[in-house]
């Protein structure tokens, strides 16, 4: 390709020898900001493009909320300031095949691995009070219950 690292073309206004102020179609591929410009100073020469400045990485002090694993530290944000769904994954997780004493299941809401916000049909068993709740930290793992006694 002969555009630099940060650039995209749509294929369209740029094609054969044009000005510059006619070669449009160009724009700041993700994690990449500015406005593009091209410049050529050679009759017939090749455009230099300018304008399009690398964005913000994930870095290694972003911190991910309990139930989300970190993407990758050079993963660019979409924008000036990272975020969570720049830098996070959510963990999605599956009930153990039999749950511990305390805990009831009705069968619906939290199928296959899924997300601990998403697993519902979880109460407490009979003689049992309190509020079930799922975690989870490892993506593809099995929830830990807590909240029934």
């Amino acid at each position: 390709s002969w555009l630099p690292l940060g650039y995209l073309y749509n294929g369209t206004g740029c094609k054969g020898n044009v000005s510059a102020d006619r070669c449009g179609g160009l724009s700041c591929s993700f994690g990449y900001s500015g406005s593009p410009n091209a410049s050529c100073n050679t009759p017939n020469g090749t455009f230099t493009l300018s304008g399009c400045t690398a964005g913000p990485t994930c870095g290694v002090d972003y911190v991910c909320p309990t139930g989300f694993t970190r993407k990758d530290a050079t993963t660019r944000c979409a924008s000036a300031a990272c975020n969570l769904t720049d830098c996070c994954t959510v963990v999605t997780c599956a009930l153990p095949s039999s749950l511990p004493l305390g805990y009831a299941y009705n069968g619906t809401g939290c199928k296959g691995n899924v997300s601990a916000y998403d697993c519902g049909g979880l109460s407490c068993a009979s003689g049992y009070s309190g509020s079930p709740r799922v975690s989870c930290n490892t993506p593809n793992g099995t929830f830990t219950l807590s909240g029934c006694t």
